[in-house]
């Protein structure tokens, strides 16, 4: 026979539970017996309430204070459990142990109900079932919510820091160039005065130009020669110009020879300048010039390169336009590659086999360029330097099929089964968060949609199945 004094706590609390919200509309009867398997446990400012690791062995609801919790990972979650808060292990739950530490944020009082009475709780108050699956449904969705946008800045961080990358090679390049630029211009300049104090001819002046424009011309048509044959081509222009009684013949030989000068060239303007000086003068602008095209073009391709990226940015984020519409897969794979091709090593190969014929699906851009981001991210890692990646895409009846296929090792066939479950990795440390496939896995299903893959040594295909036809996303 109980106490009085057991009683009068077992009453405290059932008043205590009626302001909680899934226990609210309950008889007090029901809660004084729920009250009367309750354990009470008071915690001080700090004091750790649950370890990680520890059995999930109860049930239990914050009455004085509140909690803050931490998941047991390197960057976890955290987050506060509130007042009159239910939580902790659930019927139905296949938790066996508690993944996170809790402690009291301030002074607390928590009432712990033990796993070993869920039976009888939903035996005697069956209504309490249906609640205690949405807690613990609520609880599942914001854990799956949390982890979807750590894999989105996981995601970003990795293709920030490649994107970085490829943008400060061109920015680079840029930079240099206008630094020649601008000594090239100045050496134009020095060169075309000293041409006019010599008396240059309008005839002359002429020939120059239209030397100039020719050179100009046939930049982009000329041969890139190797250091060897660039050494070459220097001790012939040096040899010709001495020949010539040019002076500074070994300074200017390899600036021509850089800008594409070769002897006939030379040979050309030797024709209408008949002093030494004066070709001095003439073959310095003639270089000049040329110099400065080159290092045009130079400005103009990194700068287109630098302008694709940003395309590509947008196109892959779909910047400025709707969560969902009309996407073109083949864009959105392209855009994805583009992101990642500092993953894409020299002697790698990217097959693409497009069916053209793939209409639009509706879908968010930015969700399914996540899905190719981290299919093609493992594709390229498990790659050798030589290996090759194949992105094929075709239509089946009504649905559309992309297919990611390398020809590295293989995924082993006794961890075959885990690859979609949250957390697994076979990555090294900080290199993977186990989340691509799972975030993979989610995105498709919630576009109505399939996911599978078949490995083997020298062959693994992840395919994805989307259908063409409008529906309504599915929260998965």
């Amino acid at each position: 026979m109980s106490s009085p004094e057991a009683g009068s706590v077992a009453d405290r609390l059932a008043q205590e539970l009626q302001s909680v919200s899934i226990f609210a509309d309950l008889t007090l009867s029901d809660l004084t017996w729920i009250a009367s398997l309750m354990t009470e446990v008071e915690l001080e400012a700090g004091e750790v309430f649950i370890k990680p690791g520890s059995p999930a062995d109860r049930m239990f609801v914050v009455l004085e204070g509140s909690l803050r919790a931490r998941q047991d990972a390197p960057d976890g979650l955290t987050f506060v459990i509130e007042l009159r808060e239910v939580t902790g292990m659930l019927p139905f739950s296949r938790m066996r142990e508690f993944p996170i530490e809790a402690r009291a944020v301030q002074k607390s009082r928590v009432a712990c109900l033990s796993s070993e009475f869920f039976d009888a709780l939903l035996s005697r108050i069956p209504a309490l079932g249906p609640r205690l699956v949405g807690v613990m449904s609520d609880r599942v969705r914001e854990g799956a919510r949390y982890d979807f946008h750590r894999e989105k800045l996981l995601a970003l961080g990795k293709l920030s820091a490649g994107l970085a990358h490829e943008i400060n090679n061109p920015n680079s390049a840029i930079l240099s160039a206008t630094d020649s630029l601008r000594e090239c211009i100045e050496e134009w300049l020095r060169a075309n005065t000293r041409l006019e104090n010599y008396g240059i001819t309008f005839e002359q002046r002429a020939t120059l130009v239209s030397c100039e424009q020719q050179g100009v011309n046939e930049l982009g048509t000329r041969p890139v020669l190797d250091s060897m044959a660039q050494s070459d081509l220097e001790e012939t222009l040096f040899r010709e110009l001495d020949r010539n009684g040019v002076p500074s013949a070994r300074r200017l030989a390899p600036s021509l020879a850089e800008a594409g000068v070769d002897t006939e060239d030379v040979a050309h303007v030797l024709r209408d300048f008949d002093s030494p000086i004066a070709l001095e003068s003439v073959l310095s602008r003639y270089s000049a010039r040329l110099s400065m095209e080159q290092l045009l073009r130079e400005i103009q391709s990194s700068a287109t390169r630098i302008s694709d990226l940003i395309r590509a940015v947008k196109e892959y984020s779909f910047m400025d336009q709707a969560a969902v519409q009309e996407v073109d897969l083949h864009r959105g794979i392209e855009s994805t590659l583009t992101m990642l091709g500092h993953r894409i090593k020299p002697g790698m190969d990217v097959v693409r086999q497009y069916d053209y014929t793939l209409p639009p699906i509706t879908a968010s851009g930015s969700e399914l360029n996540q899905v190719w981001t981290n299919l093609l991210e493992n594709a390229l890692d498990s790659v050798a330097e030589n290996g090759e990646v194949k992105i094929r895409t075709m239509r089946e009846i009504d649905t559309a099929l992309v297919e990611v296929i390398d020809n590295g090792p293989g995924i082993a066939p006794e961890i075959q089964d885990r690859v979609f479950d949250p957390f697994f990795t076979t990555k090294g440390a900080g290199l993977g968060t186990g989340l691509g496939l799972d975030t993979v896995y989610r995105i498709v299903r919630k576009y109505h949609g399939e996911v599978r893959f078949d490995s083997r040594p020298g062959c693994t295909v992840f395919q994805v199945r989307l259908p063409m036809s409008v529906a309504s996303p599915a929260f998965v």
